[in-house]
């Protein structure tokens, strides 16, 4: 045995690994849901399809915007 290692008793060791197991699957439920899909970034041909953007307004928890897009 190593001259280092601290003997833990049985009792700690089932909660240590039984805490270490929770954190892991928490862990991997977690991580699938805080990937947020990739936005398609606008590039200059999507700028000269429109004519004018008008009459924009924002949702009150400031996460979505409504407008009317002119194409002609």
């Amino acid at each position: 045995m190593n001259r280092h290692a601290i003997a833990l008793p049985a009792r700690t060791r089932a909660a240590l690994s039984t805490l270490v197991l929770i954190v892991a699957i928490g862990a991997a439920y977690a991580l699938p849901g805080a990937q947020a899909p990739a936005k398609k970034a606008l590039s200059t041909g999507d700028y000269t399809k429109w004519r004018s953007i008008a009459s924009p307004v924002l949702s009150g928890d400031g996460k979505w915007l409504a407008y009317v897009l002119q194409l002609t």
